[in-house]
Order: C-alpha cells, then sequence, then structure tokens
C-alpha cells in the first residue's frame, strides 16, 4: 500500500540530513544509483517486497550490494527503512527524494514526446527555449511515439503544448462534425 506521506516524510528527513552534512550532491547519485540497481535487478526487488523474508536478511543483501559504494547518510538511511520495516515504500521515497532535489535545484522535468528520431541540436534548442520561458533547468525526458503522426507535445508540470498532427487532426473532426454553417435549400 503506497503512502505519500510517508514517502514525503522520509524521503524530506533524508534530505535534510544531506544538506545538513553538505552531502546534498552525493546522496542524490547514491539514491541514482539505488533506484538503478532496484529497477535492473527484478530478484532484488523480489526480495525487498516479500513479507517472507526477514529483517536481517534484507539487511545482510543491501549491505553485501552497497557497502562501499554508498555514503554513510544513505547506509544508515537504508537500514533505517529496512529497521522499521518500510522497504515496500522504498520505491516510493527514492522518487519523492529526487522530486525534492529538482525543486530545491530548480529543476524540471520536460516530457517531450516526437513521432520519430529528431537532431540533437533541435532538442538543445527546444531545451534552450524552455529554460528561458520557464526560468528554470530543464531535464527531458524523450518519448518516440509513431501515433502522433508528426509535431511534437511537451509537458511541463502543469503546461501543455500540443503541436502534434493527431491532435489537429482531431481537432479538425470535432469543427467539423460541430459544424453551424449547414446548408439548407
Amino acid at each position: 500500500m503506497k503512502n505519500p506521506k510517508l514517502a514525503n516524510r522520509y524521503a524530506n528527513a533524508l534530505f535534510e540530513m544531506a544538506e545538513i552534512d553538505g552531502k546534498i550532491e552525493e546522496v542524490f547519485a547514491d539514491i541514482l544509483l539505488i533506484k538503478s540497481v532496484l529497477k535492473e535487478n527484478s530478484e532484488l526487488k523480489n526480495v525487498i517486497d516479500s513479507p517472507h523474508i526477514p529483517v536481517y536478511k534484507k539487511d545482510k543483501v543491501f549491505n553485501a550490494i552497497f557497502a562501499g559504494k554508498i555514503t554513510n547518510i544513505s547506509e544508515h538511511f537504508l537500514l533505517l527503512i529496512i529497521k522499521k520495516r518500510r522497504v515496500p515504500e522504498l520505491y516510493s521515497i527514492l522518487d519523492e527524494f529526487v522530486t525534492i532535489y529538482n525543486t530545491h535545484h530548480n529543476i524540471k522535468i520536460a516530457k517531450i514526446t516526437i513521432s520519430q528520431e529528431i537532431d540533437s541540436a533541435l532538442i538543445s534548442k527546444i531545451i534552450s527555449i524552455l529554460e528561458t520561458e520557464l526560468k528554470c533547468k530543464i531535464e527531458v525526458k524523450l518519448t518516440i511515439n509513431p501515433n502522433i503522426i508528426g509535431g511534437i507535445i511537451i509537458k511541463v508540470e502543469d503546461i501543455l503544448i500540443d503541436a502534434s498532427i493527431s491532435s489537429k487532426i482531431s481537432r479538425l473532426k470535432t469543427e467539423f462534425s460541430q459544424n453551424k454553417y449547414k446548408v439548407s435549400y
């Protein structure tokens, strides 16, 4: 069961500890490492999510994987998560930490959907325009979706720019179906 308030509390606590120790960047790198290891290893995910595996075994698994590879703050944090039996919420906590980090550094995620591969120079130009307009640093999550036919869809937080061919066709269909100027003889 996901608990967003719990994830926010733990992530905030970790961020504050990292900020006090002046190791925000190191802890952020640790969080990205932990997320990538958990994402790539389905067996580890099964071990973590299993309520039948005792806490001390999960502790040993985490120590074997991450000992010496992450900071003491991150290591103690993982041990706390295990001891408090919050391991099923670990994914949410890690995601929330990334969100807090991005907010702290004024970074926004732009989800860009295009119909086919485009030149990286064009992507850089789009990023530059978004950064200028939104006055923040932009990170891009690029998706290729041939169903949009052509054009581009950009979503940054609650801002949506839909300049795709499929949406224009959809709008035209709606306009034609609601034609107010019917010919009557």
